[in-house]
């Protein structure tokens, strides 16, 4: 159990490798690694969470958080105690489109290598075993993603039945959230300030541990919640709703009736009011304002829209021709092929640049806009062109071998034709969601190359071709912003290729954001743990990286000075202690760091079976995406 929720809390979107948590909890040597107190610290100290930064639209960045390992294990311990009325209080709102609605159970992807692997997995979750693919410790109703509710049949309701919509958000809703206001949202906000007085009752209650949980996490602080972890959400819901409940008994007391004049729809900090009459706007926008300030939450007016319904966003217009588009371009050719003969998929890359290109054109839609969902139908396109060849070759008959040949080589250059409109829709919008979508896109052709019967000349022209591509998009970044996750995922996607496209050591540094000193590299004052994880399973134990190795074990090091309490010191220590690919003398340095000077711990922590949050010597990219792909985001 305590691997879903660590899995859940470990970040949003964000990360591939640092992400996945389902080993913390199960490393076989964490008794040891506890013994010296690399995850310990007192209780009375507050942990610090690892921070980074992800750009979230064009001039827009998103810090995100890990928490301590610590911090995760007492998220833990938190769910166990209170996961009933965790869902008790988040089940009060009638406004709330996306809320826990029950334990989720064990979960694997159904794409088409899991089609054909899918009688290794278990029907059911048993209780009993740590699953390797665990999602979310919850459920969630009703939307996953905010853009299935545009395009549901309730939306499409609201507006038949009501005549105009606002919408509007919380202004910095997790960065403004008041921690001590859970325990109000729980147990009334009256009752708190009249009956629990004392520091000691408060701390009792299911608000106020969650208070205390939640200071914990973010190093005491009251002002502002971490952005990331499904702790997070589930701890703004909890208030959001209580607010909800305000905002419809105040409206009732002003004669105006849920569901008949007027109804409220809340997607996590977004408002979508929709009015039988738009002269009730005022009224309505000022009963939300003055619910949301008596949590110290504000709305946004500076993003506040109302229209006339039914209406139509530029947005979703150039989401349908995109679909339009992708099915026009892309064909799978299973009609007026001889008998016997297999098909020849087909992509026509030219028309669909230029059509996506006119799309933009024509809606005024930027790359940010459209760029993910763009490239989640041109992934689905590419997983239907997989899934319907894998599964003509392996039909029975007597195929020739020559007839499997021709059609490989005209579904190889279909994908890479697909390939082509990827990456040309990712440079527009290089930010951590698409660079993911990339990833999965190169890492399910790489997986496909690799099947046995796959003709290796067509192999070699995928590789090559995605090299080229990766390579292009990281020169191009090169020095325009600092290394990022983005960088990160593309240097782990040419790591997916093998050794045979390592890239070379100056460059690799200079992607990185490294300065070369008197012959010496020195890390950027950006650099991260990501980063470092990502350039340690890059350079692994090849010899063509003595510089890059020195610079990043002599920062490794350097990390060792921050506090025993902060996660990046942690995530760092328990990743590198397990890691062949660092020297010896590094890793007996992390552990003297700790206060263990025993010359032999360090081979008995860093066994062949013991890993923390990557699996350095069988780490697969494509089943970590795969993995990622069960977390769906906010």
């Amino acid at each position: 159990m305590k691997a879903r929720i660590t899995n859940a809390d470990t970040e949003v979107l964000l990360r591939i490798l640092l992400g996945q948590n389902a080993s913390f909890p199960a490393g076989t040597k964490a008794g040891e690694l506890v013994e010296v107190d690399l995850v310990r610290t007192p209780a009375t100290i507050p942990t610090i969470p690892f921070q980074y930064t992800i750009r979230h639209r064009v001039n827009d960045f998103r810090t995100l958080t890990i928490p301590h390992p610590l911090a995760q294990l007492e998220m833990a311990e938190f769910y166990g105690r209170f996961e009933s009325l965790i869902l008790y209080h988040t089940s009060k709102s009638n406004f709330t489109l996306r809320r826990p609605a029950r334990v989720a159970p064990y979960t694997v992807t159904g794409d088409w290598l899991f089609e054909e692997r899918k009688s290794s997995h278990d029907a059911v979750e048993d209780d009993t075993r740590e699953y390797e693919w665990l999602r979310s410790y919850f459920t969630y109703s009703r939307y996953s993603n905010v853009y299935k509710f545009y395009d549901s049949a309730e939306y499409r309701s609201c507006e038949r039945r009501f005549g105009y919509l606002v919408r509007v958000d919380v202004a910095k809703c997790f960065d403004s959230i008041y921690t001590h206001s859970i325990a109000w949202a729980a147990h009334g906000h009256d009752y708190v300030k009249a009956n629990l007085t004392s520091s000691t009752a408060v701390d009792d209650t299911f608000g106020g541990a969650f208070d205390r949980l939640m200071q914990r996490v973010n190093h005491s602080e009251t002002s502002g919640i971490t952005i990331g972890s499904e702790t997070s959400r589930i701890f703004a819901e909890v208030i959001l709703q209580a607010v909800d409940l305000q905002i419809e008994s105040q409206l009732e007391e002003i004669g105006l009736i849920f569901g008949k004049d007027y109804e409220i729809l809340r997607y996590v900090d977004d408002y979508f009011i929709f009015l039988a009459n738009e002269q009730d706007r005022g009224r309505v926008l000022e009963t939300v304002a003055r619910s949301l300030r008596k949590y110290k939450l504000h709305l946004n007016a500076a993003k506040e829209e109302g229209e006339y319904t039914p209406w139509l966003s530029p947005l979703t217009v150039a989401k349908r021709h995109t679909v339009d588009l992708l099915r026009k371009t892309v064909k799978r050719r299973e009609t007026a092929m001889p008998e016997g003969s297999l098909p020849r998929p087909y992509v026509d890359t030219a028309a669909l640049i230029v059509g996506y290109k006119a799309i933009l054109l024509d809606t005024g839609v930027s790359h940010f806009e459209l760029a993910n969902y763009a490239l989640s139908r041109a992934e689905r396109a590419a997983e239907k062109l997989i899934r319907s060849s894998q599964h003509r070759v392996r039909a029975p008959g007597d195929t020739e071998r020559r007839e499997i040949a021709s059609h490989y080589r005209a579904l190889t250059s279909a994908l890479l034709g697909l390939l082509d409109f990827v990456f040309f829709a990712f440079s527009g919008a290089p930010r951590m969601s698409p660079a993911v979508k990339v990833a999965r896109v190169t890492s399910s052709l790489l997986r496909l190359s690799r099947e046995p019967r796959f003709p290796a000349h067509d192999r070699e022209r995928i590789e090559m071709r995605i090299q080229d591509e990766l390579m292009q998009q990281l020169r191009r970044s090169k020095g325009a912003t600092s290394p990022d996750p983005v960088t990160a995922t593309l240097i782990d996607c040419i790591s997916d290729l093998g050794p045979s496209y390592a890239i070379e050591e100056d460059e690799l540094a200079a992607f990185c954001g490294f300065q070369e000193d008197d012959g010496e590299f020195a890390p950027p004052a950006t650099m991260n743990a990501l980063l470092l994880f990502s350039i340690i399973l890059h350079c692994r134990n090849h010899q063509a990286y003595p510089r890059l190795r020195k610079a990043c074990e002599e920062w490794i090091l350097g990390r060792m000075d921050l506090p025993s309490h902060h996660a990046e010191r942690a995530l760092v220590a328990l990743n590198v202690l397990t890691c062949p690919f660092v020297s010896h003398r590094t890793r007996a340095a992390v552990l003297s760091s700790y206060g263990c000077t025993d010359r032999g711990a360090v081979a008995r922590i860093a066994g062949p079976q013991t890993k923390w949050n990557i699996d350095w010597e069988g780490f697969d990219l494509y089943s970590a995406l795969q993995r990622k792909r069960l977390y769906e985001v906010y």
